[in-house]
């Protein structure tokens, strides 16, 4: 568990199964992370695959993003390790919770965090390159672009920051 000056970062688990799903199931929130919201099986075997992550790797992996005062979930974040000492930084919110700052302090809090896990020596984050939201939020905390590809049938980017 680490905070922000907003947010509590907790890693996600079973008593995030309610709140993760209906993220996973919110048609504005995956608008532009796979296109359309998941149905409850694929939300709930997402789920399972991401405790299954967490339980490899305690200091990375995913986390359930609060509020630091009333612990309400507005979303949630990741740090995704992956070969060559990278990870992937990814987050998610809730739609009432856009246009607050929170999803750059998600990435600032993230960087910092990924900062203190051993051995990683870069992130990447990708995006579509129509939500120019993600796109603000990443180059604004220091991503630059890499690459431009087709990531499960739709358009992404790439962005990349080393530690």
């Amino acid at each position: 568990m680490f905070i922000s000056e907003r947010l509590l970062f907790e890693q996600i688990g079973p008593q995030h199964k309610a709140s993760y799903t209906a993220l996973l199931m919110d048609a504005s929130v995956m608008k532009y992370i796979t296109g359309t919201p998941m149905q409850l099986t694929d939300a709930t075997r997402r789920f399972d695959e991401i405790l299954s992550i967490n339980a490899s790797r305690p200091e990375a992996g995913f986390f359930g993003v609060h509020d630091l005062v009333s612990r309400k979930f507005f979303g949630m974040g990741k740090l995704e390790l992956k070969p060559a000492n990278r990870a992937e930084l990814g987050y998610a919110l809730l739609q009432p919770y856009w246009g607050q700052g929170l999803a750059t302090e998600i990435t600032d809090t993230l960087i910092q965090h990924a900062q203190t896990i051993p051995d990683l020596i870069s992130l990447f984050a990708i995006a579509s390159p129509e939500n120019r939201g993600s796109l603000h939020v990443l180059t604004k905390t220091g991503f630059t672009f890499s690459r431009a590809f087709e990531y499960h049938g739709q358009d992404a980017v790439e962005y990349v920051l080393g530690l």
